[in-house]
């Protein structure tokens, strides 16, 4: 994250990349994650992932209200 942060210290705050979360699965079209032309389905991910994505999330919210 340190190398992300370097390279992106020019942008703005809204565009600073705060939190990872790595996933060894592939997504496919066969699993339904991809649609046939290869496009990210967003919906499917999210539901996939709702748990994990609500976890950076809530880990950014309280750093932010403990000054971290």
């Amino acid at each position: 994250m340190a190398r992300v942060a370097q390279l992106l210290r020019d942008q703005p705050e809204y565009a600073q990349v705060r939190a990872v979360h790595s996933q060894v699965q592939t997504w496919t079209v066969e699993d339904g994650s991809l649609s046939p032309t290869l496009k990210i389905k967003r919906y499917v991910i999210e539901e996939r992932y709702r748990s994990e994505i609500e976890a950076l999330y809530a880990e950014q919210t309280s750093r932010r209200s403990s000054g971290g």
